[in-house]
């Protein structure tokens, strides 16, 4: 079931090493590191750090038990049981199936025990089909530096994943991060504020190329007492490019807007994202903008404010029957049916002309003037430049 088990330990490092766990078959719950906390109270400062995971076979599909390359547990029923500044860096994770790296823990608001000051950073996931960082049961975690490309279009259709998004988490922080190349069945957006979470932070990452949009926003209404629900989270100076491009029908046709709000979350910002939307592969692809729809239940209390949206083709918004949205000097470049302002910036258009659509009509020319891009592995990671974008949006407002 793992190659490597770090089981009630303190203070301990492991790295500097390649592990794998392939298989004769898939099995549902194969990992190639597992990390595991039980019965044990806190467990402090583990550090996993440089390591190659790579070929662990497990199960594709998520009800099984799905597999991961680097699996987190903690819990018990004598003594409740975390980890309190656990590190994972510099790791290459390749090939691993069905996820990246996943936690398992105090899911329930009724006996909540999170895991505290958890770091994920610098680390390279590469042709994983499913989910790519997935804390859960967790609190004040920071995610930052990770790349996560190149997927492989071998989930069943069942299958709903993203790249980069909490469970059950408060104070998560994503930033700096690009994810491209996802191309899970359902979802497969580069990121998401998932629901049982409050105050999730997404800021200052790149998201392009995904079959689905730049980012999801959702919350189970039907979840019952064991969930707080999705409030409170910020989505903000994010760039996504050539989002949205799903080339076959999925649970609600070929459906992948670039911004996706599902279920009853609540007092959520959106705020100066540049979403620019490339033509689309087919004529049968989704061109949403943003749609907020049912999941048990509407969004409530959502502001969007000074973001961008370009469209190379007729686009729409589809906010059905959510409730007190508010938009606030928005930018729509191209045609849009449902546009929720009327007004015209034309300050704002030449300038977003000027200085990406005059250098590549794609935007990636123009955009990534706004982005560093540092080695990862072999791999180039590209995320936002604060100061950049922050200059950016000041010469428009």
């Amino acid at each position: 079931m793992y190659a490597v088990r770090i089981f009630n330990s303190d203070y301990f490092t492991i790295q500097n090493l390649e592990i794998s766990n392939t298989g004769k078959e898939r099995k549902a719950g194969r990992t190639g590191l597992k990390v595991e906390c039980t019965d044990y109270g806190i467990s402090h400062n583990i550090r996993i750090n440089n390591l190659t995971i790579r070929d662990v076979n497990g199960s594709l599909v998520k009800e099984e038990g799905g597999g991961s390359g680097i699996l987190i547990v903690n819990g018990g029923d004598s003594i409740r049981s975390r980890f309190d500044s656990l590190t994972i860096e510099n790791c290459h994770i390749l090939r691993c199936e069905r996820n990246a790296m996943i936690w398992s823990g105090y899911y329930d608001r009724k006996n909540w025990y999170p895991n505290k000051h958890t770091i994920v950073r610098n680390n390279l996931i590469e042709k994983v089909p499913g989910d790519g960082i997935v804390p859960i049961g967790c609190d004040s975690t920071l995610i930052e530096y990770n790349l996560m490309c190149d997927s492989p279009d071998i989930l069943p259709m069942t299958e709903a994943a993203a790249g980069i998004w909490p469970w059950s988490c408060d104070n998560t922080i994503i930033q700096y991060n690009e994810v491209w190349g996802h191309k899970a069945p359902w979802d497969a957006q580069g990121f998401d504020s998932d629901y049982n979470c409050q105050n999730t932070l997404i800021q200052y990452n790149y998201s392009h190329d995904n079959y689905g949009g730049m980012v999801l926003i959702c919350n189970s209404g039907n979840a019952g007492d064991y969930s707080c629900g999705n409030i409170g989270s910020i989505v903000r100076y994010n760039i996504s490019i050539g989002d949205g491009i799903r080339p076959k029908e999925t649970r609600q046709g070929m459906f992948s807007p670039s911004i996706h709000i599902a279920g009853p979350v609540k007092q959520t910002l959106v705020e100066r994202n540049i979403i620019h939307a490339n033509p689309k592969p087919s004529d049968a692809v989704d061109r949403t903008m943003i749609t907020s729809d049912s999941w048990d239940g509407y969004a409530d209390s959502t502001y969007f404010r000074q973001n961008i949206y370009y469209a190379a083709e007729p686009s729409h918004f589809d906010f059905t029957s959510s409730t007190r949205n508010a938009f606030e000097e928005n930018i729509y470049i191209g045609q849009f049916k449902n546009q929720p302002e009327s007004q015209k910036n034309k300050k704002a258009e030449n300038i977003y002309t000027e200085k990406v659509l005059q250098e590549s009509a794609d935007g990636y020319k123009g955009l990534h003037c706004l982005m560093d891009s540092t080695k990862i592995k072999e791999h180039t990671l590209h995320h936002i430049k604060p100061e950049a974008i922050k200059t950016f949006f000041q010469s428009i407002f």
